[in-house]
């Protein structure tokens, strides 16, 4: 799921020719096309997805499409003209509504259409202006208590402070961008990933510090010159090395063991070559890094790369990606358990 900030035309805003919720759902819908066309597949124009884009319920967003369609704003993909949207083409000016606040739900459709409106003003100097309560409720033709709400949500949710209300026709206000919204894209492309490399320890270690670690230049599968097995004279590889802070990190996944010899205990290969590796990073100064799948959650990953590697200051956007890597790891856990004790 995409979440665009958008560009929303001042003439669709004080139109009186449509209503609150199918000017957002307009805006929404033309966020991110050039060329004015949706196709049917287009699935983040679905209703469902568009309620999410919008914080409209279902039935506003059903509303607002048959009012839009009706006006000649839109050709439904499901129709008989040709399986496309087409949209009338925007016109200029137009001023940015954050993706954030369309989707917000507790701030309503006249909510965010007087949160554009407002920085028209020709005192507006970004963030802080004045409106009047008049003038907008004499060009969107609503009344001041609907207005009143509106402003109050915006308030209520941080996206607007007003620093003086004592004149009804000469507001005083701030414009604020209060949210992180959750990053959706990153978890499609954790899906996405995890779908085509497969679940495993190794991969969901890669996805987890590819969030909580901020940078993004450590080498994955890293063969160094350095690093060999004496046993066979090949070189070993970590599972991802961060040469900049000298941190390198493996996941320990349970394998099927051998023995060395009828008097040692069981080992697996894998298990030599990590006490192999740990000894050899020791001797290089690199902090040597083990992930057991019991680490495979975000606060025990957190704990085990803390003190080695940059953090992300926030990862509150990252949420979503990080609940459903848990979820992924505390399947996987389950599943080799059970394979382990047969």
């Amino acid at each position: 799921m995409l979440f665009f900030d958008a560009e929303a035309p001042i003439s669709v805003l004080v139109s009186q020719e449509l209503s609150p919720a199918a000017k957002v759902m307009l805006v929404c819908l033309y966020a991110d096309k050039e060329d004015a066309e949706i196709y049917a597949d287009d699935t983040i124009y679905t209703p469902a997805c568009l309620a999410l884009r919008t914080g409209l319920s279902r039935p506003t967003v059903n509303a607002a499409l048959q009012e839009l369609e009706d006006k000649g704003w839109y050709i439904s993909p499901f129709s008989d003209e040709g399986g496309t949207i087409a949209i009338r083409p925007l016109p200029h000016p137009q001023i940015t509504l954050p993706g954030a606040l369309l989707a917000e739900k507790e701030v309503n459709a006249l909510g965010k259409v007087v949160y554009g409106l407002i920085q028209t003003h020709p005192d507006f100097k970004h963030p802080s202006g004045i409106f009047s309560y008049y003038t907008l409720g004499k060009q969107l033709k609503v009344s001041t208590r609907k207005l009143e709400t509106a402003f109050s949500q915006l308030v209520q949710t941080g996206w607007l402070k007003i620093d003086d209300a004592s004149n009804m026709d000469k507001v005083q206000f701030t414009l604020c961008r209060p949210r992180v919204f959750p990053d959706f894209n990153t978890l499609d492309m954790v899906k996405r990933g995890l779908k085509v490399q497969g679940v495993n320890g190794k991969n969901l270690m890669h996805y987890y510090l590819s969030i909580i670690v901020d940078y993004d230049e450590g080498l994955l599968n890293a063969q160094l010159n350095f690093l060999l097995n004496p046993f066979t004279d090949e070189l070993m590889r970590y599972d991802i090395y961060y040469s900049k802070f000298a941190v390198a990190i493996d996941c320990a996944e349970p394998t099927e063991c051998i023995g060395t010899s009828p008097y040692t205990p069981l080992i697996s290969i894998e298990e030599a070559e990590r006490a192999m590796k740990a000894t050899i990073s020791k001797i290089k100064g690199i902090s040597y890094i083990e992930i057991t799948l019991d680490d495979l959650c975000y606060e025990k990953m957190l704990e085990k790369v803390r003190g080695h590697l940059p953090l992300r200051e926030d990862v509150t956007k990252y949420k979503p990606s990080l609940n459903y890597l848990d979820k992924k790891s505390r399947s996987y856990a389950k599943s080799m358990a059970y394979l382990m004790r047969k």
